[in-house]
């Protein structure tokens, strides 16, 4: 297990300090740990959404919409609703029998509104595991139903069955909002629940904890020679060139 703090021994003020407090100087990679959460993973989404918006008000700037975000906000949002649901359920691959679906799932029913709260693992596996590792929206088969997928920038999100084919119509900005929404009503009851800041605080310390190579991962540690050995040379020096 990859933790190093004593979360039982921790006062209200270094529980909320540790969750929501800034940090900048620190040795840390995150200098606020749920406002990695908002103001990063969410914000950036925002932000395409924006761009994507005003860009489609102002003629002038329409040649510079070459994407509409259909890939892109989805990624973001299932990368952002795994983290939240770890931190959320206490269970990330660092602490042991980590399922990123389980805590999708507990998390949803917890925060996502009827109906999708009762589908979270079809959406998870359809949408995250889809784009994230056939690069398409996944296709699901059961006896001789086929549920498909299909992500838009306007109208509502629907549901539209055919035959033997069930067809799931997400709206991207939507999809969105329901997690921005989830993540809100997670922060309200963080800041209120010892046991869910003791989660918090074990879930993240096992992530921020830094991962020890194995004598075994020889081409990695080869990798971090050639880094030791140019910056033995030039330090710093131009990543890219």
């Amino acid at each position: 297990m990859n933790t190093m703090i004593n979360v039982n021994s921790m006062s209200e003020d270094e529980r909320n300090d540790y969750i929501f407090g800034d940090h900048l100087g620190q040795d840390i990679p995150i200098t606020n740990r749920f406002g990695w959460l908002e103001r990063a993973l969410i914000d950036d989404i925002q932000t395409i959404i924006n761009v994507n918006q005003n860009a489609q008000a102002n003629q002038n700037a329409l040649h510079l919409l070459v994407g509409g975000g259909n890939l892109s906000i989805p990624i973001l949002v299932c990368t952002a609703l795994e983290l939240t649901s770890a931190l959320y359920t206490c269970n990330t691959k660092y602490l042991g029998g980590y399922n990123a679906e389980d805590n999708v799932k507990i998390f949803g029913y917890n925060f996502f509104p009827d109906h999708i709260r009762w589908i979270p693992r079809i959406i998870w596996d359809g949408v995250r595991n889809g784009i994230d590792h056939l690069f398409i929206p996944k296709i699901i088969q059961h006896h001789r139903t086929l549920i498909q997928f299909s992500f838009y920038m306007d109208g509502e999100s629907t549901v539209i069955g055919n035959n033997d084919s069930v067809v799931i119509m997400i709206n991207s900005i939507e999809l969105f909002h329901i997690l921005e929404s989830a993540i809100h009503s997670y922060r309200e009851e963080l800041q209120n629940s010892i046991t869910l800041q003791r989660k918090f605080i074990i879930a993240w310390d096992s992530i921020e904890f830094p991962t020890f190579l194995k004598p075994t991962d020889t081409q990695k540690i080869n990798e971090i020679r050639h880094l030791l050995t140019v910056l033995g040379r030039s330090n710093p020096f131009r990543l890219f060139e």
